[in-house]
């Protein structure tokens, strides 16, 4: 009997493993079963709108190709537009893609960092009203030669949180049961950190309130 099973010993345990690694595969869920919830996404942000309030003359402003291609967005909004009260631009960014993974490369500190901006001062947290809900988010400060951006950031994920620590984002992308719901983020960038306050809380719920049944959608990937 022992003969027996020495000689049958190594097909044996390569049935096992290959049993193993089948087990394994079918353990984790494709990037293309995660597709109804990326079109639903998709069909969510279709529209937005060119006018909001004070702020028109809307300009679409494409991300460079490396940015692009580091999201590889199912969703991309990138648009510039101008308030003649204040006399001011701001650049609405509005994007989600279909791996967690790609988007932790866009954080701020890195993105801006890489192209050849410093950060100055500590980022100041926020808070903003986004539907129904309050969104809390992180204000940063970056300069460039003599250019200052004041760009206000979080990131959506699809469990339902609102986060602005890359490390959180991270977490979640590691996780190989959940990495293909994605992750969407938002930036808006003022190009002078002279906006008062009011002013850009303003500006920010206002672009807000237009992409907040986008962002639900986005939160409501994960059963919960």
């Amino acid at each position: 009997m022992k003969r027996i099973f020495s000689a049958f010993w190594p097909a044996l345990l390569c049935v096992a493993l290959a049993a193993g690694v089948f087990a394994q595969t079918f353990k984790y869920p494709t990037a293309e079963s995660f597709e109804p919830y990326h079109q639903r996404v998709a069909q969510a942000m279709r529209y937005f709108p060119d006018k909001l309030g004070d702020w028109g003359d809307m300009e679409e402003a494409p991300l460079n190709y490396n940015a692009e291609g580091i999201l590889n967005p199912n969703v991309m909004i990138s648009r510039l537009y101008f308030n003649k009260k204040l006399g001011q631009w701001v650049q609405f960014m509005f994007y989600q893609s279909k791996n967690a993974e790609h988007m932790r490369g866009h954080y701020p500190p890195i993105c801006y960092g890489n192209s050849g901006y410093t950060t100055v001062g500590a980022p100041q947290p926020g808070a903003w009203r986004c539907g129904r809900q309050t969104v809390n988010g992180m204000e940063y400060t970056f300069t460039r030669n003599d250019n200052t951006l004041l760009v206000a950031n979080f990131v959506i994920l699809p469990d339902g949180r609102i986060v602005t620590d890359n490390r959180d984002l991270s977490e979640f992308a590691a996780n190989r049961r959940l990495r293909y719901y994605g992750a969407g983020q938002v930036q808006i960038v003022f190009f002078s950190a002279a906006i008062p306050v009011e002013d850009r809380i303003a500006t920010y719920e206002l672009f807000l309130a237009a992409a907040a049944d986008a962002i639900e959608v986005i939160q409501s990937g994960v059963e919960r």
